[in-house]
């Protein structure tokens, strides 16, 4: 059995102790900012819990938030230069390993692999 490359991740990049949480939370922020409650209802989840990733990434430098200039009362969450780099590394992470799988599967399996995923999102 021939060995294949060794695939990147993200702690080799220099991401030491980013959950996958955070990769989802911050596909979601907009270059512009995003608010909290956006988020939520994108991932599915409360506005407490995201309300909570916000925190984390701001911790971590990845994002900040501002007020929502048209509305005082909400937060918008704004990528930081820091917080788009990771999501580009991550994003290249995860395509070296569809490639990666992919590649194992053949052709003919990952076209029947694809069209089963995609029967399952429909």
């Amino acid at each position: 059995m021939s060995s294949s490359p060794k695939m990147m991740r993200n702690t080799e990049l220099g991401w030491k102790g980013l959950p996958l949480t955070h990769v989802q939370f911050l596909a979601e922020v907009e270059e512009s900012g995003t608010r909290l409650t956006e988020i939520a209802a994108s991932l599915g989840t409360t506005k407490q819990y995201v309300g909570k990733l916000a925190r984390e990434a701001v911790d971590r430098g990845l994002v900040e938030l501002m007020t929502d200039p048209s509305d005082r009362r909400a937060v918008r969450v704004v990528p930081a230069k820091k917080g788009r780099s990771f999501l580009a590394d991550a994003c290249a992470v995860r395509r070296e390993i569809e490639s990666e799988f992919l590649a194992r599967l053949g052709p003919d399996r990952s076209r029947l692999f694809l069209k089963a995923l995609d029967d399952l999102v429909r």
